[in-house]
């Protein structure tokens, strides 16, 4: 068979030359016979080929070849309501993120330009107060979400569970067992369900140090890398947006403090200080407000009525009109609810009618400093829990 290249030796070959004549005289006229042997030389016709080159093309045509700097970026940042700005990535490969900061943002390095190299921004200069991150891979296919509690807040190990707001797997919010031990390099692993389990399905969306082995391989070189989104999430972006926060309890074991039955007339406390109860004076805060928005702290629960809705009579498990809520964002919806004459912790609000509520964890707002289920099923969980007003 004819080489794929030119001979160095200095024999002449026995099989056919595949250069072309070296004979100085020009041809007289087309040959009658064509050649069917490919020039292992670039060609310089202007004209295409119709055999094909031995050789890569020197044409200053672009490359078809996919390049560093010319991959479309992901489009994760529209996942789980959007708002995310992409601070930390690592490319298919073999291997982890090369940071080792326990995900604190500390570490800068790489350009957040190229795409076929890890590279890492500041986080907390890219977006201040951010407090929820985006775990994704490059193709936008295995994703996570979760407040930076939820994955750095405190040091935990398998056996702990740790809340995800949402994820490819589930939109609803729902718990995974990751590790974030402190002697560990690699650490946290964060993964769309328990960390056993991830390794081997390929549903680990982040590590650190480098790290190898079935972690990386089983989802890296599949789904184009990975990435670190966060964001700034506020509850006043709700339903519309242009919230006021006018009362705020701590995650605990019991509701507000307050009782003036939602009136907003008690004030106490620190606003703003969230790791103690506050209220300030709703009408001077919001004046004319008509509509209530109860929020969870983490925003995961939450509905917004009016304020005749929820404090414009009394009423013993009856149906008030929800504008719209966490389980319904986009209705109108029903639910009963307390607000009887003379029951200190009244009014009662939840998403979901009241009995039902309390075992699901779905009560939003209760007074009088409140224990029991009530309190217990929903706000150590949920970052506590806060009132905001608005006028529409």
């Amino acid at each position: 068979m004819p080489s794929d290249s030119p001979s160095t030796s200095g024999e002449p070959s026995s099989q056919p030359s595949l250069t072309p004549s070296e004979s100085a005289q020009p041809s007289s006229g087309p040959s009658s016979v064509p050649s069917y042997l490919p020039s292992i030389r670039p060609s310089t016709s202007t004209q295409p080929s119709d055999v094909p080159s031995l050789f890569p093309s020197v044409s200053a045509e672009p490359s078809m070849a996919p390049s560093c700097l010319s991959q479309p970026q992901p489009t994760c940042a529209q996942l789980s309501g959007g708002g995310w700005v992409r601070v930390r990535h690592v490319p298919a490969g073999d291997t982890w993120h090369p940071a080792n900061d326990t995900l604190a943002g500390t570490e800068v390095y790489g350009d957040s330009s190229i795409e076929c190299a890890p590279w890492s921004v500041e986080f907390a200069s890219t977006v201040v107060g951010y407090n929820e991150f985006l775990f994704a891979t490059g193709d936008c296919s295995k994703w996570l979400a979760a407040t930076t509690d939820a994955v750095i807040g405190s040091n935990y190990d398998r056996s702990e569970e740790r809340k995800i707001l949402a994820s490819s797997d589930n939109e609803f919010t729902y718990s995974a067992k990751w590790l974030n031990r402190p002697d560990k390099d690699e650490d946290p692993w964060v993964s769309i369900i328990n960390h056993i389990d991830a390794r081997d399905d390929g549903k680990i969306l982040y590590g650190e140090a480098s790290y190898g082995g079935d972690h990386a391989a089983n989802i890296l070189p599949l789904n184009d890398g990975a990435d670190v989104y966060i964001r700034n999430r506020t509850c006043a972006q709700l339903y519309g947006g242009d919230w006021v926060r006018v009362r705020h309890v701590p995650a605990g074991d019991t509701w507000h403090p307050a009782n003036d039955t939602l009136a907003g007339t008690e004030v106490y406390g620190t606003e703003n200080f969230d790791s103690a109860p506050w209220s300030v004076n709703f009408a001077s805060k919001v004046v004319g407000y008509n509509e209530f928005l109860f929020a969870t702290g983490d925003c995961t629960k939450w509905l917004a009525a009016t304020t005749d809705a929820v404090i414009g009579s009394n009423y013993n498990n009856a149906l008030r009109e929800i504008l719209a809520s966490s389980d319904n964002p986009s209705t109108s919806s029903s639910a009963k609810w307390l607000n009887r004459d003379g029951i200190d912790e009244d009014p009662w609000v939840s998403i979901i009618d009241h009995i039902p509520a309390v075992p699901a964890g779905k009560i939003l707002y209760g007074e009088a400093s409140y224990g029991g289920d009530h309190a217990a099923n929903i706000l150590p969980s949920s970052g506590g829990a806060d009132v905001y007003v608005r006028f529409r």
